[in-house]
């Protein structure tokens, strides 16, 4: 792995808008099918979050999803850095009360991608010295995150300047409903869920969340 792997990586992050949490049991239709129609409507970035498997089927799982993507957008694992190290992965994104990022950063070194939750200004400020990219929130009340409240649009945009340059992507219960109180005040990336899991096309709901995010944005279309 180079440097230049990792340059490529940030510039490609730095250009992401639309981040996808794959959670199998969440998908309506199977979920290669699922994940291949969110990335044809131009999500750029998927986590792969399935907590409930074993170590050996999260590596299965894990490998199929890089097939599937086969390099059309960047890939985070979620929580488990040993599998970010075994397998081509692009990133790994942390909790607050998973390895500290210090340490995460030794383990999966510089070249790949380094993400982490936060829910406060406080915690934002922390992350910036080590992370690439953060997620913010819960936003909006969210069954998957737990929260039936949510921070609210005002506090993702406060987010936003105040990480400068390190992307924020702003997280919980994002819909194509809601996600123009985001936009309307300057947030230009969005990381969801069931949105695009649970719907009849992903595709087409993929497609306009990039819309709504950048008007001017075109979605990869097959060729």
């Amino acid at each position: 792995m180079t440097r230049l792997a990792g340059e490529l990586r940030r510039t490609r992050l730095r250009q992401s808008q639309l981040y996808l949490l794959l959670s199998e049991r969440l998908c309506r239709h199977p979920f290669e099918e699922t994940l291949e129609a969110a990335i044809l409507g131009g999500v750029d970035v998927i986590q792969i979050r399935e907590k409930e498997r074993t170590f050996d089927e999260f590596l299965r799982f894990s490998q199929r999803v890089l097939e599937i993507v086969a390099g059309r957008a960047l890939v985070v694992v979620n929580d488990c850095v040993e599998t970010a190290s075994r397998l081509p992965m692009d990133g790994v994104h942390l909790g607050q009360a998973d390895l500290p990022l210090r340490d995460a950063r030794l383990r999966i070194g510089e070249e790949r991608l380094l993400g982490i939750s936060t829910h406060d200004a406080a915690e934002v400020r922390a992350a910036l010295p080590w992370a690439d990219y953060l997620g913010f929130g819960t936003v909006f009340p969210s069954r998957t995150r737990g929260n039936l409240a949510g921070i609210g649009p005002d506090a993702a945009a406060a987010a936003t300047t105040l990480a400068r340059h390190c992307p924020v992507f702003a997280i919980g219960g994002i819909t194509i409903e809601n996600i123009e109180a985001l936009v309307g005040r300057g947030v230009r990336r969005v990381a969801v869920c069931e949105a695009i899991l649970s719907a009849l096309d992903p595709e087409a709901i993929a497609r306009s969340f990039k819309e709504a995010l950048d008007p001017a944005s075109e979605a990869p279309t097959e060729t």
